[in-house]
């Protein structure tokens, strides 16, 4: 890394450094030559570089910090790549380009808004592989009647079918996490459902938020109220 780079816990930068599970992750994404690929959190550039190695049409990163930009563009003009570009910015803020897969070791504390911002977003994309803390991964892909199914498990079967890829030890990153995490691949629906999202997820959080009852008694009059006034404002402006 360039001199006086620091990497802080607090903010997620973990750097991946272990070959194996970046060969799994770039294997994973089965990437093509006529491929974009969208990078979130490249860090230091220790996988960007891995996969420019496959040779994709294109490479587009956004990371948060600005040295942490720059070392990943050094490393990657140093390799003599010139299908590579970067950005620093917020992922969640930043407009995101056109991309055919997506790729990113997702700090821990964004997981479900930049999870949801994909499966939202407009992008046609081929697949992504995301990284995430084991925990997370758990309530992700928890089928009904497993303790862990949850909100997050319902919505993200809305949008694709989840799979694990592998298990990454902490010791796999530098500085190392107190936590396992695991990679997931993820492949959109063929066809987008039509919903809307933000009243469909409102009606989800009802439910858990009354785990052990049945759903009628879910809906007591404040509830029926306000889905009863979210309705009539629906059709005021429709």
């Amino acid at each position: 890394p360039i001199t006086g780079l620091t990497l802080r816990k607090t903010k997620g930068q973990h750097m991946l450094t272990s070959e194996g599970a970046m060969d799994k992750i770039v294997d994973a994404a089965g990437l093509r030559p006529t491929d974009n690929v969208f990078e979130v959190g490249p860090g230091t550039g220790n996988l960007t570089v891995r996969i420019l190695k496959q040779g994709p049409k294109h490479l587009n990163a956004l990371e948060f910090e600005d040295k942490l930009a720059q070392e990943c563009t050094q490393r990657c003009r140093a390799w003599g790549f010139n299908n590579f570009s970067i950005r620093v910015g917020n992922a969640l803020r930043h407009e995101w380009p056109e991309f055919d897969v997506f790729v990113s070791n997702t700090p821990y504390n964004i997981s479900t808004p930049i999870l949801f911002r994909l499966f939202t977003s407009q992008v046609r994309y081929r697949c992504a592989v995301m990284m995430f803390q084991k925990e997370f991964v758990d309530r992700l892909l928890a089928d009904p009647r497993n303790p862990e199914y949850a909100r997050l498990s319902i919505n993200s079967r809305l949008f694709a079918k989840v799979v694990k890829v592998c298990d990454v030890k902490a010791g796999s990153f530098w500085p190392q996490p107190q936590v396992t995490s695991t990679v997931v691949k993820i492949i959109p629906r063929a066809a987008a459902l039509d919903i809307d999202f933000e009243e469909w997820d409102g009606m989800i959080k009802i439910f858990f938020q009354r785990r052990r009852k049945r759903l009628r008694n879910c809906f007591h009059r404040s509830a029926m109220c306000m889905l009863e006034n979210n309705y009539k404002l629906w059709c005021s402006m429709h």
